[in-house]
């Protein structure tokens, strides 16, 4: 057996919650993202400024910083719109 066959193996038996495609960012807490979102019922703007604010030292640096000040800049552009969507 190759070695990528044994670890494709291995990654399909994991709990979807400690499985990560592409990487291993998330790992390095016992939380995951989508637990905070699920948690807070956040809608899809803000989820992406804490995913990209938890990962930013892990992954991408800067541009992470900068992919979640953009979304803050959209949930502050759609303030009204989005409040009544998903929190009224």
């Amino acid at each position: 057996m190759q070695l990528k066959d044994y670890i494709d193996r291995i990654n399909d038996s994991v709990s979807p919650d400690r499985k990560q495609v592409g990487g291993d960012h998330y790992q390095v807490a016992e939380i995951q993202p989508w637990d905070i979102f699920m948690a807070y019922k956040l809608d899809p703007w803000t989820a992406n400024v804490i995913k990209y604010s938890l990962r930013f030292p892990y992954k991408n640096g800067v541009q992470d910083l900068e992919k979640a000040k953009h979304y803050i800049e959209f949930l502050i552009a759609n303030y009204e719109t989005i409040d009544k969507t998903y929190y009224s």
